[in-house]
């Protein structure tokens, strides 16, 4: 699954959201690469969770250590997840970036919430999504060509 169903989700109703998990600049993942996390808090569980019902993608929420965000956000999705009565675990693969342009707080919940454009490095214009997965695809099989090496 890729991202087009969030992107389909977010015109639909005229501006592209995320719900935002928050990470330390320094525990920001490349496009490519999968993490396992374990979530307690109720109201980031709740993020998974509604994410993982409509469109499985999620934002990164990109925190200096002083507690400020930056303006950019990872596109992850949500490859699997499991929850109980105390925690939720998810695998989550970064599969992009955006750039966040409002962010608000989910009344019910209260998790961030970001209102957001896909991002790329070619003059800062978003990249088609046929691009987007050539790219994707490619570094997957790099990953698994390397993998293979190592072992």
């Amino acid at each position: 699954m890729s991202a087009n169903a969030w992107l389909a989700h977010g015109r639909a109703r005229g501006e592209l959201k995320l719900g935002l998990l928050p990470f330390l600049l320094e525990h920001a993942m490349l496009p490519g690469e999968l993490r396992d996390v374990f979530l307690f808090d109720e109201s980031l569980r709740s993020c998974v969770s509604a994410a993982a019902g409509t469109h499985h993608c999620i934002g990164g929420l990109l925190m200096s250590e002083d507690g400020n965000s930056y303006e950019l956000t990872t596109l992850l999705r949500i490859e699997e997840f499991k929850t109980d009565s105390d925690c939720t675990w998810a695998r989550l693969s970064c599969i992009g970036r955006c750039l966040i342009s409002g962010m608000r707080r989910n009344t019910r919940h209260g998790y961030r919430v970001a209102v957001v454009s896909p991002c790329s490095d070619s003059g800062g214009a978003a990249a088609p999504v046929d691009n987007l997965r050539a790219v994707h695809g490619k570094v997957a099989s790099q990953r698994r060509q390397l993998k293979q090496a190592l072992l």
